[in-house]
């Protein structure tokens, strides 16, 4: 940890952010890179490289939505990527942990913002500016915290959460801090209290979408509590969220390109339904053209579907690739916008027996998603069947957003009826991931645990 760290703060204070790096520029040593005044700490949270971009993405490659050809997944141009796919125990041989490491990287940027504006006495007229900058480095710590425990801690479990091992929480930027892992529970609790104090900070919606806002961290709140199985709070927030940005785009204005180019607006065009901006990292299996999209989710599109075509191209043959990304470009989106808000309070109208409030939020994002004049108001008959058909929504609408999927197989092992056994097949060997077991949590990479002396995951 001391050395992943170390290189954390040296990146930060030797390369700029590719949007602001007016402050950066102006420094001729390394003495002169610690930031001291508001404008600096700024420019630090505006570094996308380091807090927008390579997002964890190893569980798509982990999921049931996609597929890869053998001659393909050979082309994988490392270990972790390759033993993703195929649940390996083993998935770094040797290589450092890109994902273990970025998430660290982020903490250690908000950290870095955090302790600096604890020596800043603002002002009057900058008190809104340095609630700001707070509010701003609380939502990042907690979006790294929360997407490393959906890779390297157990899913949610109130039954467990309390002796169940997380991540380590780091608490200050110091290299020399000692570390352990934390609980589950701990960390949860850690990814909540950061949020609220956020909220409290945070103007409602921000200009520029790579920076959070109160409803991004209303958002971040209503995932964190889906998870939780806290349904009720999932809902209030998710209600909150869509309160300030309940905006959804109808399919039939976007107009489906000849391939390979892709369907959705690029970032700088502004997507309305986005509500916080980051993009997952770029594993050569993820490129276009390589990941092919499993037949059994593109089967579950119907005909008048929009997103069959706007998500997807088909080749023919089974070969279908996935072209949808929010990003607008080959890479994939992982922020948060209101297509995901919809489904997440849709389930848990769902199972707080709501069928009406479930099929209202369904519906609303249906008839943007199907032909002009085709859709049917959907009337499910009990909450049961509203909540079999939010989740395969929610597969539909999200299938290669950040994470997501590998988030619900996680948390839906836990529930029998919809428990999943997941199969990848290479070359004629199968390579199965059954329900709930341990190969759901990746291993912390060797270095970190050689350097810190933590304990390893068992696969």
């Amino acid at each position: 940890m001391k050395k992943n760290f170390i290189i954390t703060l040296l990146f930060l204070a030797l390369v700029s952010c590719k949007k602001q790096d007016e402050w950066l520029d102006k420094k001729s040593d390394k003495s002169d890179v610690v930031p001291t005044t508001l404008a600096d700490l700024q420019t630090v949270l505006d570094n996308d490289k380091t807090l927008n971009e390579g997002m964890p993405a190893l569980g798509i490659l982990g999921s049931d939505n996609m597929t890869l050809l053998y001659t393909i997944w050979l082309t994988g141009t490392t270990n972790q990527e390759r033993g993703a796919y195929i649940f390996d125990k083993d998935i770094y041989k040797g290589e450092l942990g890109f994902e273990w490491n970025n998430g660290y990287q982020q903490i250690a940027a908000a950290n870095i913002v955090l302790e600096g504006l604890a020596k800043i006495d603002p002002s009057p007229s900058s008190q809104g500016q340095w609630n700001a900058l707070k509010g701003a480095a609380l939502a990042h710590r907690s979006i790294a915290a929360y997407n490393l425990l959906q890779e390297f801690a157990k899913s949610y479990d109130q039954a467990t959460a309390a002796t169940d091992p997380g991540i380590i929480l780091k608490n200050s930027a110091d290299v020399n801090e000692p570390v352990s892992r934390a609980s589950v529970a701990e960390c949860y609790a850690r990814v909540i209290t950061d949020l609220k104090e956020a909220e409290q900070l945070l103007p409602i919606l921000q200009a520029v979408a790579t920076r959070p806002s109160k409803t991004a961290v209303q958002a971040m709140l209503a995932k964190t509590y889906l998870l939780m199985g806290n349904y009720a709070l999932a809902k209030d927030y998710a209600t909150s969220a869509l309160t300030a940005n309940g905006t959804l785009a109808d399919f039939n204005t976007l107009n489906a390109p000849a391939a390979p180019n892709y369907s959705m607006p690029a970032f700088d065009k502004k997507f309305a339904e986005i509500i916080f901006y980051s993009e997952t990292g770029n594993f050569n299996l993820m490129g276009y053209q390589q990941l092919m999209v499993a037949p059994e989710l593109y089967r579950l599109y119907g005909t008048n579907d929009l997103r069959k075509n706007l998500f997807f191209e088909d080749r023919g043959n089974g070969n279908v690739y996935f072209r949808g990304q929010y990003t607008g470009s080959g890479i994939y989106f992982s922020g948060l916008a209101t297509n995901e808000l919809y489904l997440i309070r849709a389930e848990c109208q769902a199972r707080l027996d709501n069928k009406e409030g479930a099929a209202a939020d369904l519906n609303a994002l249906l008839v943007k998603r199907c032909k002009t004049g085709t859709y049917g108001s959907y009337q499910p008959a009990t909450a049961d069947e509203a909540l079999k058909k939010v989740l395969e929504e929610r597969r539909k609408e999200l299938p290669f957003t950040g994470n997501i999927r590998w988030e619900d197989l996680r948390r839906l092992n836990h529930e029998p009826g919809f428990a999943k056994t997941v199969t990848h097949v290479l070359n004629g060997q199968s390579y199965i991931l059954p329900p709930n077991d341990k190969r759901y949590v990746l291993p912390i990479p060797d270095d970190e645990i050689r350097l810190s002396g933590i304990a390893q995951n068992e696969r």
